[in-house]
């Protein structure tokens, strides 16, 4: 059973994959990135609209990726030779693997529930009760440049400018995971929090107070988060943007970052350099798509499709 703080890890993973040498065919999931996390975080002001993320997005305080008034942890594990890409491959039970990047969150959404209605010389007011959205947790792994072991005998050389491409893989993952969030529970727990601040509009009675609450609630949300029904409840909230199941839009938005890895857009090879005696020395190769896509666009394809029931 969960209880509420709980952080669990999603069902699935983003990895960027190299063919295997030995089995001579690519393995694995494939993962990825476009620009550096800053840069597509920023951008986050274009998409957010009046709820733009603070100038300071991006910058780093204490290993925290910091962005207006909520913080998304991240870890990075730059994985040095020569045993990088074997750990990084281990670490999933083999495969050709280059790069990943995990991401875990709390599943109770924020949800709006209001506090008792208050009687006023006119009538009632009501205002909602403070919720904060959980916050993801993300860690990536990379190769750094260098020669690499990934078998015994067979090394696979890791230029800087693939290192650089690889990171860049993962901290698209990280941008789309932090949109994906941002405009889900981001966007419900600013709602809320607005709500909080002060009592709504005097009405007639205790139950009309509540309503109200619930209705203007509903108007401060993007059409496709609004829940259905006259009156606040737990499960209309879920159905929209619930932990679970994995339809409602935040784990469609949330989890957006993994049709990179469907689409196969960071694929990468290796192709032998040279060999001596029975040492094997490959180097990575291939055609990518990191930088091609930004978050901004592949979270607005999927909310679009999401929209159509697609």
């Amino acid at each position: 059973m969960r209880t509420r703080g709980q952080r669990l890890r999603l069902n699935r993973e983003q990895v960027t994959s190299v063919s295997d040498p030995i089995r001579a065919r690519p393995l694995g999931p494939v993962g990825a990135g476009i620009h550096p996390l800053a840069t597509s975080l920023l951008d986050l002001q274009r998409l957010a609209g009046n709820r733009a993320v603070a100038a300071e997005i991006g910058s780093w305080r204490n290993g925290r990726v910091v962005f207006g008034a909520s913080n998304v942890d991240l870890k990075a594990h730059p994985s040095a030779p020569p045993d990088g890409v074997r750990q990084i491959r281990e670490s999933r039970n083999g495969g050709g693997l280059l790069g990943r990047t995990i991401a875990s969150i709390d599943p109770s959404p924020p949800l709006l529930r209001a506090e008792a209605p208050v009687k006023v010389d006119q009538g009632w007011t009501c205002r909602a009760i403070p919720a904060r959205a959980p916050e993801p947790y993300l860690e990536t792994y990379w190769p750094t440049a260098g020669r690499h072991e990934m078998y015994p005998h067979v090394y696979l050389d890791v230029s800087k400018e693939w290192e650089d491409r690889l990171k860049a893989g993962e901290d698209e993952h990280v941008s789309d995971h932090t949109l994906g969030w941002q405009v889900t529970w981001g966007t419900v727990s600013e709602a809320i929090t607005g709500l909080a601040q002060a009592p709504g509009p005097v009405q007639p009675t205790e139950d009309a107070a509540r309503k109200d609450l619930w209705q203007r609630f509903s108007g401060a949300l993007p059409a496709d988060l609004r829940p259905n029904g006259a009156e606040p409840t737990d499960e209309a909230q879920t159905a929209q943007w619930g932990f679970e199941p994995s339809t409602t839009l935040f784990q469609r938005l949330f989890g957006a970052t993994k049709a990179r890895d469907h689409r196969g857009w960071h694929t990468t090879s290796s192709e032998l350099d040279h060999q001596t005696g029975v040492d094997e020395f490959r180097h990575v190769t291939g055609t990518t798509r990191i930088g091609a896509v930004s978050s901004e666009d592949l979270i607005g394809e999927i909310r679009g499709k999401a929209a159509k029931g697609r």
